[in-house]
């Protein structure tokens, strides 16, 4: 019992599980470029991206590429060895190398970094020990290690070196044929193994690197071929004849055939694959037919689908042969024989079909009634069940409805010539609005809309008509009223009837702008007219009113765009407009409706546009780009009922998810310039390689062709480029996306180009591409410089011949002139040489109160270094040596002390001394220091091998008070561990360092003591600060510094840093005072 009930409780859910997609299709919607958008040739033959993002294809006619905008066809030179118009298959090289087969011109290599005349090279394949030449090739390939392998007509493989220009054929071993190989296909998989197809030998499977080689053959009789090969998930997938779609494991030899189960060919080749293309997105094949159009074969599910070509090209099918498959990362690239189609998921948003079952009539308008969704269609009306399946259906015959509406218990057909007819929901009859007395000629009115509203307790329709006025029915009692010219209407014409948040009614008017009603009871109306001024209305004709979300409410009138209408009192409202700004907006808006998502859905006579309230932009929906059904498709309107998205069309209904119509990427494109045109001629060639575009001085007349890597996918984007030294704004693209530029002055410039989307967002990807305009010998500088001076020459001899002829005629008066001139300048001069002399004297004084100060400094600096107490126990330390009578150590140190002392006062005499006698001065003054402190520290003088110490100057007595410091304030203090100084001088980026380390107590750890033994202050610091000083004085920029840093004994072994940065030697070359 159990397992029947588990039984019937799955067949159940399976019948459950069934029902939503219950009489569904789905649609595909391809961009199919034909020879009408500007392809070479209807008969595609291979495609390739190369690295800028630009689609090259191969034709019929040619060789040609496609920036997303346009396709560029590539002239070659006709009547030339390399010339062929027939192209087959092509690769592309890491060069942007465009390599093509041919079955007259063997192989040919195009260069898009050459000009065209030197662009093109020719290759064959040389069979046997003859070299027999064969020029009908079938597939290029360029494999990982850049060499190119390829095959054709009983070629075996051919692999041609790029750098040398060399083609080698290689017979694959172990396979057992006389003649060489027909090769139709080559595939490279990721480890380097080629994949190869023939033609009457199965496929093989050849390591280049060790050549060595596995065959699968199905030995059929006579066609034995392979078409094309696919690698997914570790698997072989190949098109084999008579085997359709064919899988292979490499590492298990597993084989599986027939995988679509399309049959055998009845005639030669009527029925194969004819191309597969691996597509990672949905980890799915792409299967090419010969002539039944195109399958997607699920790899997970191993099931396939059927596109045919009555999907691909719903308006007039022409079956033929797919040639190739491309996936890119929007979808995949399909060239045929009957055109080049584009597949994206962009424009296949919105793609599942519900179809009209036979005899009914296309659906033409749904409404929602009390949680249902109601239809109409030109002849009958009815409910839908949760699946958009009719379960009801009543007649309407008799009159045309103009549009429909409800209210809790009815539904009202309004007519355009029969007034308005109501649906009962309890009888089920359709009637004409019931009227007792008066009907003011309501039996033949033009209606439109029917707004349920309450006037004092009592219900009231509110029915507005294009020929009569505006109605007031009365449903309890079954009469009705007129509002026309005659009853405060300045017009019969009532286009729309409104109700807003507040219960208000407003009436659209045709040519006489919006009517405010203001007392229900007893009607008066507000007029608003179009008017120049701020917040008025842009139009008087007036189409509709929608209530929206968030207490907004909007109108629709004869200006383009929307509007919304503000009321702030009972007199004052205001309406603002918002504006269609697309190069083309689109007019008349009939219907409005929000989605709860930010956007208004909009109908107009064009079509459906979409309105972002947040950006205040509008999007228009054009067909079969993603959103809105394709031009096969006739689409009567939209209707959104949660969150799906229903189109009403003459084939069924078309549903989808509605947040995918609004489900956005962020917007990453990449502009690109795919041509250049100098002198009406395409230079695009010049672009490659260099790291800008030189011109002529001739080349003043060029122009862009731009566009981005998004282009071809068909959603409206914008373009802005500027020409930086010319323009001084971005300039909005035209729909061309050139740019042009004529009689370009000569210089330096910079072209950009930025692309952005339809909402107003920019890429942050900008191309920037210098430019270098030279100018004409008789424009540049120096020929205008020596036309100048030419003209100044010729103007001075014209001056100096009319003052010769002047000095002839007025010769007493130039006698006196010149005499006045003579005294004039002798006073002028002797006025200069005062001001020379008041001058040099001011800066005389300055440089004399400078030294005077400068000198000031270096006898206080001299003052400071004899500390009277280092003389004395230097002294007693001599006494005590003789008294021990140690006459060796008593001389040496009698030599060192008297050696100091000579050397201090020899350089107080100057200003600047050298690096070599200030260093020798400083460690003399250290040698009796040790001595005279038992050796209780030691010290290291380092001088960087770069430093010339006698030809390096400084100032005199610097570094000595500085040491003297370090012995005193924090070596003199240790009491656990040995003192070390270390004098480190270098010279970085122009500057000399000195920098003195030792490891004492510290600047903030030395203690105070009253003992006279003891230097309790840095007078010697603040007399080098004061010198230091006085040198930044005489520059115009600080160049002297000191720096005292506090370091980490336990990191660096020291504990404090005394950093003097001088400036280079040259700086105190101007000091007279100095010494060696």
């Amino acid at each position: 019992m159990k397992p029947t009930r588990m039984l019937i409780a799955m067949l159940l859910f399976a019948m459950l599980m069934a029902v939503p997609s219950y009489g569904q299709k789905q649609l595909y919607n391809f961009i199919h470029f034909t020879e009408k958008e500007g392809l070479p040739s209807n008969t595609v033959n291979g495609l390739a991206l190369d690295s800028t993002g630009l689609l090259w294809l191969t034709s019929k006619h040619g060789l040609a590429y496609f920036d997303g905008a346009r396709f560029n066809h590539v002239a070659f030179q006709q009547g030339t060895n390399t010339y062929s118009n027939y192209l087959g298959s092509l690769a592309i090289d890491k060069q942007n190398r465009i390599w093509m087969t041919t079955n007259d011109r063997g192989l040919l290599c195009y260069d898009r970094s050459k000009p065209l005349e030197r662009s093109m090279s020719q290759f064959n394949a040389l069979v046997g020990e003859q070299k027999l030449v064969k020029s009908n090739l079938y597939d290029v390939l360029v494999s990982s290690s850049g060499l190119i392998y390829f095959g054709g007509q009983e070629t075996d493989l051919q692999v041609l070196n790029p750098q040398s220009g060399k083609v080698v054929q290689l017979p694959i071993p172990h396979i057992n044929s006389s003649d060489p190989l027909t090769i139709y296909c080559i595939q490279e998989d990721a480890e380097g193994n080629l994949w190869i197809g023939t033609r009457y030998h199965g496929f093989i499977c050849y390591n280049p690197k060790q050549q060595t080689s596995k065959q699968v053959d199905f030995r059929l009789p006579g066609e034995n071929g392979v078409a094309d090969f696919a690698m997914a998930n570790g698997q072989v997938y190949l098109g084999y004849y008579d085997r359709d779609l064919v899988s292979f494991n490499p590492k298990t030899d597993q084989l599986q055939h027939s995988l679509l189960n399309l049959g055998k060919s009845q005639t030669y080749y009527d029925n194969f694959v004819s191309a597969i293309a691996y597509w990672p997105e949905e980890n799915s094949l792409l299967v090419g037919h010969n002539d039944r159009g195109l399958w997607q074969y699920q790899l997970d599910s191993k099931e396939s689908q059927q596109i045919s070509w009555d999907d691909l090209m719903p308006i007039l099918p022409q079956p033929s042969r797919i040639r190739q498959l491309l996936p890119v990362k929007e979808g995949y690239w399909m060239a045929t024989e009957n055109g080049l189609f584009f597949y994206t998921k962009a424009w296949n948003k919105i793609n599942t079909l519900i179809p009209l079952k036979e005899k009914e009539d296309a659906i033409e308008r749904l409404i929602s009634w009390e949680g249902e969704t109601w239809y109409k269609t030109a002849h009958s009306f009815g409910q839908l069940d949760q699946h958009f399946q009719r379960i009801s259906t009543y007649p309407v015959d008799g009159f045309r409805v103009s549009m429909m509406s409800s209210d809790r218990e009815h539904l009202y057909f309004s007519t355009f010539e029969n007034g308005v007819f109501v649906f009962d929901r309890q009888t089920k009859r359709v009637q004409p609005l019931k009227i007792k007395g008066e009907a003011y000629g309501f039996e033949s009115a033009d209606c439109n809309n029917v707004i349920p509203d309450t006037v004092q307790g009592e219900p009231v329709l509110w029915i507005g008509s294009w020929n009569s006025g505006l109605y007031q029915y009365f449903p309890n009692r079954q009469e009705i009223r007129l509002f026309d010219k005659d009853r405060g209407l300045p017009d019969p014409k009532v286009i729309t009837v409104g109700k807003d948040h507040a219960g208000q009614i407003w009436l659209g008017m045709d040519g006489y702008g919006v009517l405010r009603l203001l007392n229900k009871a007893n009607p008066r109306f507000q007029q608003f007219v179009q008017s120049r001024e701020s917040g008025a209305l842009m139009s008087n004709t007036i189409f509709s009113f929608y209530k929206g979300q968030s207490g907004n409410f909007w109108f629709s009138s004869g200006a383009s765009g929307i509007g919304r209408v503000l009321a702030k009192g009972e007199q004052q409202v205001e309406f603002v407009h918002f504006y269609d700004r697309n190069p083309y907006p689109w007019l008349y808006a009939v219907e409005m409706q929000e989605d709860g998502l930010g956007y208004i859905w909009v109908k107009v006579l064009d079509g459906v546009m979409l309105f972002n309230q947040r950006k205040q932009v509008f999007r228009h929906l054009l067909p079969g780009k993603g959103t809105y059904p394709s031009s096969s498709f006739k689409t009567f309107g939209f209707y959104l009922m949660g969150a799906q998205l229903l189109w009403m069309t003459d084939k069924g209904l078309v549903v989808g998810d509605l947040y995918k119509v609004h489900q956005m990427e962020p917007f990453h494109a990449t502009p690109m310039i795919s041509k250049l045109t100098i002198l009406n001629e395409d230079q695009t060639y010049r672009m490659y390689g260099q790291r800008k575009i030189d011109l002529k001085a001739n080349e003043n007349n060029f122009s862009f062709s731009f566009s981005s890597d998004a282009q071809h996918l068909g959603s409206p984007m914008r373009y802005a480029y500027q020409l930086v030294g010319l323009d001084e704004h971005w300039v909005e693209a035209s729909k061309d996306l050139q740019a042009y530029y004529n009689n370009l002055a000569p210089g330096r410039y910079v072209f950009k180009v930025r692309v952005g989307d339809s909402y107003g967002n920019w890429s942050g990807k900008i191309l920037e591409v210098p430019i270098s305009l030279a100018s004409y010998w008789y424009a540049s500088w120096w020929f205008r410089m020596l036309m100048g001076m030419a003209l100044l020459a010729a103007m001075l001899f014209f001056f100096w011949y009319r003052i010769s002829q002047q000095k002839k005629v007025n010769r007493l008066q130039q006698s006196y002139n010149t005499k006045l001139e003579e005294e004039l300048a002798l006073k002028v001069q002797k006025i200069q040489e005062q001001a020379m002399d008041i001058e040099r004297e001011k800066q005389e004084k300055m440089a004399k109160d400078y030294k005077q100060k400068l000198y000031e400094s270096e006898l206080k600096a001299i003052r400071s270094q004899m500390n009277p107490h280092f003389i004395f126990n230097v002294l007693n330390s001599i006494e005590a040596y003789v008294v021990e009578n140690d006459s060796a150590n008593a001389s040496k140190l009698i030599q060192q002390f008297s050696t100091l002392s000579r050397i201090v006062l020899e350089n107080s005499q100057f200003s600047i001394v050298s690096l070599k006698s200030e260093l020798q001065l400083v460690s003399l003054y250290l040698e009796l220091e040790r001595e005279r402190f038992d050796h209780a520290f030691d010290y290291v003088i380092v001088v960087a091998p770069t430093i010339k110490q006698p030809d390096c100057r400084i100032p005199s007595l610097l570094i000595q008070p500085l040491v003297e410091n370090a012995v005193h304030h924090g070596i003199r203090h240790l009491l656990h561990r040995k003192g070390q100084i270390r004098i480190e001088v270098y010279a970085e980026q122009g500057k000399l360092f000195i920098d003195i380390f030792d490891n004492g107590v510290g600047f903030h750890a030395r203690p105070k003591s009253t003992s006279s033994s003891f230097k309790n202050s840095s007078f010697g610091i603040k007399g080098i600060q004061e010198r230091l000083h006085m040198i930044n004085e005489n520059n115009a920029l600080p160049v002297a510094e000191l720096q005292i840093i506090k370091l980490s004994v336990e990191n660096e072994g020291f504990s404090t840093l005394v950093r003097i940065i001088l400036p280079d030697s040259a700086v105190f070359g101007s000091l007279k005072k100095d010494a060696n």
